[in-house]
């Protein structure tokens, strides 16, 4: 079976760039039969994964970051095309969501050995997000890192040093919350929609969350001091921050949220102009390749949680 790979060669601050020859390398040595196009233009990816699909292609491969992912997960949501990813980029947080091994040889033996399963989708105005949404600090955090993209530090760690540098410039956000049958008015740090359990390079600020489970996560961090955010920030890496009086997760099919001065957001890691952040759930909308124990996990709901990795 042809797999149709999207390549994005920029991803990983370069790294999907040059390790290119070895993803060519692996997928002849697994006599994986493949055509491969390398996007060159932002949104691109959406547009090579909705022909790809429309024109039959079973399965449709995103190598390059949790932005490539996004985009060919838009040009793939309401076809009948499946989504692989092979994980190439800074953060890759749909990918440990889904228990798809971050090592470019298991992802790419996935294509060959992997089942499908479905997952849920947001939908935000005219966009489809796999991962997360956010406002407040997170956004801050994702232009330090922007700033920063020709450093040699890369991946989670780039992440890390972001959110320590926000951290101290940060002020707090007063938002209005609307979601089914609640609405809240809070002074937070950050409001975080969760599909995903992960995001920004591997934290794991919603642990609860599923990706097929009818539901999203909504995770409030109210105002905390910057000592505070400072002494919590690496409890997020393992789930530790739940247990602080701040943090509070819930559980929805739909969610507004309106600051009262029009902000970026993140969708899927992508800062996008402008807020409100508005989404709602699309139920077991995307076909999706991943390990026989990430099907079965996924066709479990929210009775079985974790995902190896």
């Amino acid at each position: 079976m042809k797999v149709h790979l999207i390549v994005n060669p920029t991803a990983g601050r370069g790294g999907a760039g040059r390790r290119l020859a070895l993803l060519e390398e692996l997928l002849q040595r697994m006599d994986i039969p493949y055509c491969l196009e390398c996007t060159s233009y932002p949104d691109e990816a959406t547009v090579l994964a909705r022909r790809a699909a429309e024109a039959g292609t079973p399965i449709i491969a995103a190598a390059g970051g949790d932005g490539t992912v996004a985009e060919v997960l838009n040009g793939l949501a309401g076809t009948d095309g499946t989504l692989a990813i092979i994980p190439m980029g800074t953060g890759n947080d749909l990918a440990r969501g889904l228990g798809i091994p971050l090592e470019l040889s298991g992802a790419v033996a996935l294509l060959k050995e992997g089942q499908r399963a479905r997952m849920d989708l947001l939908q935000e105005a005219s966009r489809f997000l796999g991962g997360a949404g956010a406002v407040g600090i997170a956004c801050q955090v994702i232009e330090n890192v922007e700033r920063n993209r020709d450093s040699f530090i890369k991946g989670p760690p780039a992440f890390l040093i972001a959110a320590l540098k926000t951290i101290l410039e940060h002020q707090p956000y007063s938002v209005k919350i609307e979601m089914d049958g609640l609405t809240l008015q809070e002074e937070v740090v950050g409001v975080f929609v969760m599909n995903s359990p992960y995001i920004a390079g591997g934290m794991h600020l919603a642990p609860t969350a599923h990706l097929a489970d009818g539901l999203f996560e909504v995770v409030l961090v109210e105002r905390m001091t910057k000592p505070e955010i400072l002494l919590n920030l690496p409890k997020v890496y393992w789930g530790g921050h739940l247990g602080h009086p701040a943090v509070r997760v819930y559980q929805t099919q739909w969610v507004r949220i309106t600051l009262p001065t029009p902000t970026m957001k993140i969708l899927d890691g992508e800062l996008v102009p402008s807020t409100p952040l508005e989404a709602r759930l699309l139920p077991g909308a995307l076909s999706v390749l991943v390990t026989k124990e990430a099907a079965a996990h996924l066709a479990r709901g929210r009775s079985d949680q974790a995902i190896d990795n």
